[in-house]
This record gives C-alpha cells, sequence and structure tokens, in this order.
C-alpha cells in the first residue's frame, strides 16, 4: 500500500514496527533489551532540497513531531545488531511504493548501523 503520511502518522509508524520487532525479538528467543535496535523516520524538504531521518524513541515523540513539522516523511528505516555479530541487519519501509522514494530511503539506509549500535542511542 502506498500512501503519503502526516508527521503524526509517520510517528504511529515508527511505534508500530518498533513493536513489532520487539515482538518478533522475544518469540526468538532473544531479549530485546539486550539486542542493539533502532527505527527512523526518513524525510524530506518539501523543496527536495535535503534529505534526512530522526531516531524513533518513545520519550522523545514530541521533539521528533517539531522536527518533522513542515517536511515530508517518505518511510521508515530500521536496524538490528545480535549482540554476538558486528553486523547490522538494515531494512526499510516506504510510505510510497515510488522508485524516488525508495532510492532516497536506500540513500539513508547505510547511516543506520552507526546510530543502531552507538551506546548513546540505548
Amino acid at each position: 500500500m502506498s500512501e503519503m503520511k502526516s508527521p503524526m502518522a509517520a510517528i504511529g509508524a515508527a511505534r508500530i514496527l518498533s513493536g513489532g520487532l520487539k515482538r518478533k525479538m522475544t518469540e526468538e528467543g532473544l531479549n530485546p533489551a539486550a539486542v542493539k535496535h533502532g527505527v527512523a523516520i526518513a524525510f524530506i524538504e518539501p523543496d527536495l532540497s535535503a534529505l534526512s531521518y530522526e531516531l524513533f524513541r518513545e520519550e522523545s515523540q514530541d521533539a521528533i513531531l517539531k522536527t518533522l513539522h513542515g517536511r515530508v516523511p517518505i518511510g521508515l528505516l530500521f536496524g538490528i545488531q545480535d549482540s554476538d555479530k558486528p553486523e547490522v541487519h538494515i531494512g526499510t519501509r516506504p510510505f510510497l511504493n515510488t522508485a524516488q522514494a525508495e532510492g532516497w530511503l536506500s540513500e539513508l539506509a547505510p547511516l543506520i548501523p552507526g546510530d543502531v549500535t552507538d551506546p548513546a542511542y540505548l
């Protein structure tokens, strides 16, 4: 499904994905508190001049909403790192199923591993 999302709807989608990742880790016998993982909301400026993302944290939804104000959410990025392995598995979930939106998310996806493994994030 392809749809534009408001900043508030993008935060809701990030919350749902974050909860789903935690549930899946628990089902797989992993402790979500021991597995480094993260979800981010990707966005673009309305004039297409800049592309960026904001890491999702339950406790900072107001700050995320301020960051997204006046910007266009384009999708979600996520990363998971097993505690005993160095690689971070990354993925994307575009809000718009277009080649352009997928291209933008592909540009941002390589940046997520650093944020997921950064102790300051956890």
